[in-house]
């Protein structure tokens, strides 16, 4: 568990950290999707318990974070690096439907 943990760790930082691509993000969901899968039926220990959260947080992060297709704050695509566009002045809801499946809102800001 421990080694998976890691690997999650080292998969978040380099794919989802702070400079992001479509191609990375895209590529951190595969293999959050296969952790997911591997890690379903398996919550025996409160650490397994807890990995499996990590793993399902870390997919609605890096979903989350392919819907925006710009930069803004700490949010930075290296394949889109314009800060604004607009129509884009939304909040992204997630909600975990199933192993590897996320219901993606979005929400208009109110001012």
């Amino acid at each position: 568990m421990e080694k998976l943990l890691n690997s999650l760790r080292r998969l978040m930082w380099e794919k989802v950290g702070i400079i992001r691509s479509r191609q990375g993000l895209l590529s951190a969901l595969m293999q959050l999707e296969k952790w997911e899968e591997r890690l379903k039926d398996r919550c025996r220990t409160r650490r397994e318990l807890e990995v499996r959260s990590m793993v399902t947080v870390g997919h609605l992060v890096a979903t989350a974070a392919l819907q925006r297709e710009h930069s803004l704050g700490a949010h930075f695509r290296s394949d889109h690096p314009e800060e604004f566009v607009s129509g884009w002045d939304r909040h992204i809801q997630l909600q975990a439907e199933a192993p590897g499946r996320a219901l993606v809102r979005r929400a208009g800001v109110k001012a």
